[in-house]
């Protein structure tokens, strides 16, 4: 027995329509060829469907067992045809994004609410990580976008420029340095000083500042986030350099903050892989990162958009 996508196609059209002419309308074809096709089938298969009565075909009762399945069938790619249009309008898929914490707890929230209003279809995962890690996530192929500070280069690795985040001094508000407009390292020696770990391009690119002026920090205590850092200095362990959006987030009364001269500015991008092929919803999400991004009005947050 070899039947054919068109003998399951006539007899579900006849099915559903109820006559072979309707179902020639429904085809964009005649009833002839419809009529031909049916014979076919029927000569295949080794029974009748349908009782002829002139014009008018009634369908057998295995006609309508048959159908059953059919219907099953056709149904099945009614589905697979509504999927292959959400994926179309990215209106589907799920997006996994590994993130630094500054990032993860400030422009990335605005950005996913706006996503998912756009296309509700979607779902995020968003994990934070350390710098480091987020590279390896990437490299490993787990994430589709990773979003941190990076300046090494990698021959498996896209890392497009994002956003630059200038540093703050951050500090109890009835600090004695609270009194200053500006604070510079000369400001902080002989006070106590809370840093993220040496690895991260904050704390390299703060130490630089303090090494070219020729200022030595009292380092107290060092942490892997910026916002266990702020929570620190909550404490009076001692004062911080950090970025300023995870001060803005984080450091709420009694904290404050001052602008910190000269300036250290901490340049986050947006890394994907060469190899791995990323769900086309990614790329409207990158978009709308970037309209959040370059909306933010801040002296503290420069966009950076490729191209």
């Amino acid at each position: 027995m070899t039947l054919r996508l068109r003998h399951i196609e006539v007899f579900h059209a006849i099915m559903t329509t109820g006559s072979a002419s309707k179902a020639a309308e429904q085809m964009r074809t005649s009833q002839p060829t419809i009529s031909r096709v049916l014979a076919e089938m029927e000569r295949e298969i080794g029974f009748p469907l349908f009782v002829r009565d002139g014009r008018a075909l009634t369908p057998t009762p295995e006609a309508r067992d048959l159908h059953r399945e059919v219907h099953h069938s056709f149904t099945s790619l009614d589905r697979i045809g509504s999927m292959a249009a959400r994926i179309a309008a990215h209106e589907h898929g799920n997006i996994r994004i590994s993130a630094a914490p500054s990032i993860s707890i400030s422009i990335l929230p605005k950005a996913i609410q706006r996503f998912l209003g756009h296309y509700p279809g979607v779902g995020v995962t968003l994990e934070v990580r350390t710098p480091q890690s987020v590279i390896e996530s990437i490299e490993n192929r787990d994430f589709d976008i990773g979003i941190t500070a990076f300046e090494n280069s990698s021959d498996t690795l896209i890392a497009e420029p994002l956003v630059q985040i200038e540093a703050v001094c951050i500090m109890p508000d009835d600090h004695p340095l609270a009194a200053k407009d500006i604070i510079g390292p000369a400001d902080l020696a002989g006070y106590p000083s809370v840093s993220l770990g040496r690895n991260s391009m904050s704390r390299q690119r703060t130490d630089a500042v303090f090494e070219r002026v020729g200022v030595e920090r009292t380092m107290v205590a060092e942490t892997q986030t910026g916002s266990v850092a702020c929570a620190l200095v909550g404490q009076r362990i001692g004062l911080a350099v950090l970025d300023y959006m995870t001060v803005e987030v984080v450091a709420k009364p009694p904290l404050t903050f001052r602008p910190f001269r000269p300036s250290v500015i901490i340049d986050f991008v947006l890394v994907s892989s060469k190899i791995r092929q990323n769900v086309r919803a990614t790329g409207r999400f990158v978009e709308v990162l970037q309209e959040i991004i370059a909306e933010i009005d801040n002296p503290y947050v420069f966009s950076r958009r490729a191209g």
